[in-house]
């Protein structure tokens, strides 16, 4: 077994035969999570807070058995599309039909999913409104959402880790197989915008991105301790041409190959529909962020702020 790259630093061949052997010891590891666990504790792989870096080792851990180094404990939960059941309340049952411009609704209050309540209303109206349903994302992650100034909500978002290979963004970025493994969680993946079916309100979907755009980076920071570079998003090519993320300023890189965002070794038995994947940077130099030289050592431990 020899060394390789993984999630944001290079593991020598004998650590590999480290994580191999805990992730076939499913007596004292049965699960992914104990194994990320264990594996960071033992790599002292701390986030810049003091907390384990959980979600780029599971990243790492996926890659590995991807690669065939190990075997992986079964998930969780099923992969693929997976809907939790949610009951419905009135919290979500439709408003009356909101219009007008985005001039017409004033101030917007948009801020991250925080309390008890607020998550619960979240998931309930994605799991209701959104044509996708409620789904389920691993790793880190960030909901949103927005309320007009009677306190009714508008729309709700999410963000979570980005697809690990697509090609238009890859060949956008022109990075290698070795900096995308070491900068990919420097782009975060907008996996949920939903606005509510009642509010017909032109121009508030831009609006809204342009706010996201604004304050992930800071958002994130509070969450996970380091600061994002840009954020992606795919879009249903056949359902929608993604115009509220071109009059925003987003990047459209093309379209995907309906492979899925995590299908690295051309696997997938079904075609998924095409979708527009667009690209919306968060500072003016993310590009040489994400392509910058690794170390000696392939690391990047420190994060943009």
């Amino acid at each position: 077994m020899t060394q390789g790259r993984y999630g944001n630093r290079m593991f020598s061949a004998d650590e590999l035969a480290m994580v191999a052997a805990m992730a076939a010891d499913r007596s004292q590891y049965p699960t992914r999570t104990a194994i990320a666990r264990a594996l960071c504790a033992r790599l002292l792989w701390f986030q810049k807070d003091g907390s384990l870096k959980l979600t780029t080792c599971n990243i790492a851990l996926r890659a590995m058995e991807a690669d065939g180094l190990l075997t992986l404990p079964a998930p969780a939960y099923r992969a693929g599309p997976y809907t939790p059941k949610v009951a419905f309340t009135p919290a979500s049952d439709p408003h009356p039909r909101i219009t007008g411009s985005r001039r017409d609704l004033g101030p917007i209050t948009l801020r991250p999913v925080s309390s008890r309540a607020e998550i619960d209303l979240w998931r309930e109206l994605v799991a209701r409104w959104h044509y996708l349903g409620l789904r389920r994302h691993s790793g880190a992650q960030l909901r949103y959402l927005a309320w007009d100034t009677s306190g009714l909500p508008l729309a709700a978002m999410e963000f979570s880790a980005s697809a690990w290979k697509v090609a238009p963004r890859d060949r956008f970025l022109r990075w290698s197989d070795q900096q995308r493994a070491a900068r990919l969680y420097l782009i975060v993946d907008q996996s949920t915008f939903l606005i509510l079916p009642w509010v017909r309100v032109r121009f508030l979907a831009s609006s809204l991105l342009g706010q996201l755009a604004r304050r992930l980076a800071a958002d994130w920071l509070t969450r996970y301790a380091y600061e994002p570079v840009a954020i992606e998003t795919f879009v249903d090519s056949h359902r929608f041409f993604g115009t509220s993320y071109r009059a925003a300023g987003w990047l459209c890189l093309g379209e995907t190959t309906g492979r899925g965002r995590n299908d690295r070794h051309h696997r997938r038995t079904h075609r998924l529909p095409e979708r527009f994947i667009f690209l919306k940077p968060l500072r003016p130099d993310f590009r040489s962020i994400l392509r910058a030289p690794l170390s000696p050592q392939g690391t990047l431990d420190h994060a943009p702020h």
